[in-house]
């Protein structure tokens, strides 16, 4: 089998967003990333049939027929692609659409196992294994904190403040919940609802 994560990324409006990562007017790309076999699955024998051609095509083996079959897309990775590359593709044209004013979403979607927390969170205690998550987030409290050293200009008078609101919600099987209060629907309202938050930068 081919086990596989694909991460959208979509931006409203054309704005930053579709001039950093777009070449025409489409806000919306597609990223698919290939991780390496399980060792159950190397246990049992498993081929490798996912093969990544150039940046933009993968390139995946029919097991019935044995034939080749190539599928385009925005971006294309592999078991040895660097989370950091991931991020630098996918998740800082994001934020800088966010950053732009404009709604900015990437989500990840695949089959159980496939990779999708791997993406999305990583290991947030390692510099080069941290997902997409982690990444954006300490990159956004950064730029913040330069947009507002910045618009001060070393003046004590001048302060600009920044809100962010976040929410962590889980869909699956036609219901949404509140990961950070597990035994609560996720208010419909979005960021600030049950489990929300807000932090001040």
């Amino acid at each position: 089998p081919v086990c596989q994560v694909t991460l959208f990324t979509c931006s409203s409006g054309a704005g930053r967003f579709a001039r950093a990562m777009s070449t025409g007017d489409e806000n919306v790309r597609v990223a698919v990333r290939c991780r390496p076999l399980s060792k159950k699955e190397l246990a049992e024998g498993s081929d490798v049939v996912f093969e990544k051609v150039g940046r933009q095509t993968a390139r995946v083996r029919d097991a019935g027929t044995g034939q080749d079959v190539q599928f385009d897309f925005d971006f294309v990775y592999d078991d040895a692609t660097a989370q950091q590359t991931v991020f630098e593709d996918v998740g800082v044209g994001a934020l800088e659409s966010a950053l732009g004013g404009y709604n900015a979403t990437v989500f990840a979607y695949g089959q159980t196992g496939s990779g999708k927390t791997w993406s999305m969170m990583g290991d947030p205690s390692s510099e080069a294994d941290q997902g997409l998550i982690p990444r954006i987030n300490r990159e956004l409290f950064a730029r913040l904190a330069r947009q507002s050293a910045d618009a001060e200009g070393g003046d004590p008078a001048v302060k600009r403040e920044s809100l962010v609101l976040g929410a962590h919600c889980e869909s699956y099987d036609e219901s949404i919940d509140d990961l950070l209060a597990p035994n609560a629907k996720a208010n419909k309202g979005g960021a600030g609802g049950a489990g929300g938050f807000g932090r001040a930068a």
